[in-house]
């Protein structure tokens, strides 16, 4: 039976709550003053309670590359802790990706005043609640033979390692799985789900039953760029702590025909590590995924690794939490050249968060019918 701890509850959800309480005053000052700025009235003594005074990170920083002094400071025993995986490989390209990953987000997210609030997850040390890092982050490459290794597909086999030896002492920040990585132009996109399922299934232990484990997992594309003060004020006020994150999944949702839910988009999203664990063990259940994956080629829908994530997420026979982030999109995928990403970094990181439709379903189905899905799952 549930424990009703309202009335009493954590230390983490108490000072989780005092935030968001804080922010609902500050968003109601805000409109207050806005009426008073409307009809003339002078603005000049208004100012916030102290009791009140915190507000949301750095939402207004001018620059990408300034530090968080701004932002409100982490309790360091009861502060969210979320991992972020960059999604990457070990070719060339993916070896330039990381370096301006690290040259760019990375490094701002590194200049940080001192404070230690962002950390690979080689020198996170969550065991003694010490440690104020609260963003850990860590690259993520399938590390097996690239011919012969395990696809990440399979069952889950207790005596195979889930990772791969450390082979470039000089990128610590690497985490090497122990699957392969897929052939993009001889293997279908949900070949890359494998890969997925290994991450989250890893991830999900991490540091489990510790006195400050991490509470969230989350994957990123390496065509990705994310505004990393604005993910820390995303975890700090609206991600709540262990034991109150159970079944939580959220993202920039999309719909989907074929499993009549929703899922998160690739490019970015995250699950608390329960839902991680359960999804990524669906994924490599034979049975329902291959049922899955050819119920979307009935319609010639792509069974994508995100989808199939999703599709796994919703086989959860509890309610799932979900996290809608169109609202406060801090993120902008498909930067897949240099120049793309210079442009991006450079001129409209300002630009963010970004507000978005929860689901702009008239783009969706304008879609869908102009590329025949509508058609074809009627008739599926």
């Amino acid at each position: 039976m549930r424990t009703n701890s309202v009335t009493n509850p954590h230390p983490a959800m108490a000072q989780y709550l005092n935030r968001r309480d804080a922010r609902t005053a500050l968003a109601l000052l805000a409109g207050i003053a806005g009426v008073l700025a409307l009809f003339g009235s002078s603005l000049d003594s208004f100012s916030l309670p102290s009791s009140i005074s915190v507000r949301r990170g750095l939402e207004t920083s001018s620059s990408s590359s300034q530090s968080f002094h701004g932002a409100a400071d982490i309790d360091e025993k009861f502060g969210t802790v979320f991992l972020l995986g960059i999604f990457s490989d070990l070719t060339e390209d993916g070896a330039r990706r990381r370096k301006l990953i690290r040259d760019t987000y990375l490094r701002v997210a590194r200049e940080d005043g001192g404070r230690g609030r962002f950390c690979p997850l080689s020198e996170y040390g969550g065991g003694g609640g010490s440690s104020p890092c609260q963003v850990v982050y860590t690259f993520v490459v399938g590390g097996a033979d690239p011919e012969n290794g395990p696809t990440g597909l399979e069952a889950e086999e207790p005596s195979e390692p889930v990772l791969r030896p450390q082979n470039n002492a000089e990128e610590s920040d690497v985490t090497y799985l122990n699957v392969r990585e897929p052939h993009p132009s001889s293997e279908p996109e949900h070949a890359y789900a494998g890969k997925t399922a290994v991450w989250f299934r890893y991830a999900s232990k991490l540091s489990a039953g510790e006195a400050r484990p991490i509470d969230y997992v989350s994957k990123a594309s390496s065509d990705t760029i994310i505004s990393m003060d604005l993910l820390l004020d995303t975890v700090y006020y609206d991600l709540p702590p262990s034991p109150y994150n159970t079944l939580h999944y959220g993202g920039r949702l999309h719909p989907n025909l074929v499993t009549n839910n929703v899922h998160a988009g690739g490019s970015f999203y995250l699950a608390s590590p329960d839902m991680a664990l359960h999804a990524a063990s669906k994924i490599t259940d034979a049975e329902w995924r291959d049922g899955m994956i050819q119920k979307m080629a009935e319609v010639r829908t792509p069974a994508t690794e995100d989808a199939l994530f999703g599709a796994a997420v919703f086989t959860h026979r509890n309610p799932i939490k979900m996290i809608t982030l169109a609202e406060r999109v801090f993120w902008e995928g498909g930067l897949n050249t240099d120049e793309e990403w210079a442009e991006y970094w450079e001129n409209k990181m300002g630009g963010l968060p970004r507000r978005e439709r929860v689901l702009p379903m008239k783009e969706f189905c304008t879609g869908w019918f102009d590329s025949g899905v509508l058609q074809r799952v009627q008739e599926a």
